[in-house]
């Protein structure tokens, strides 16, 4: 990415997702953007911010069981 301004296809492009999904996003106001005029403009801060903005954190993973049932654990118990 450079410093300069970038269209709603150039980002879609770069973020590898559909065109039609960051205009709506942008029409609903649920990513940041620019207004110039008419024209709809993304900084890399922007970007940026539209990736950080999905990240999500891995789920710890649960320990292996022994195939037994929670029902049948708390049986044995």
């Amino acid at each position: 990415m450079t410093g300069r301004l970038m269209t709603i296809a150039e980002v879609a492009d770069y973020l590898n997702v559909p065109y039609t999904w960051l205009r709506d996003k942008v029409s609903a106001r649920e990513v940041p953007h620019t207004r110039i005029g008419r024209h709809v403009q993304f900084t890399e801060q922007h970007v940026l911010a539209i990736i950080a903005a999905g990240e999500r954190r891995a789920i710890a993973s649960t320990p292996a069981t022994s195939g037994v049932s929670p029902l049948a654990r708390k049986l044995v118990r």
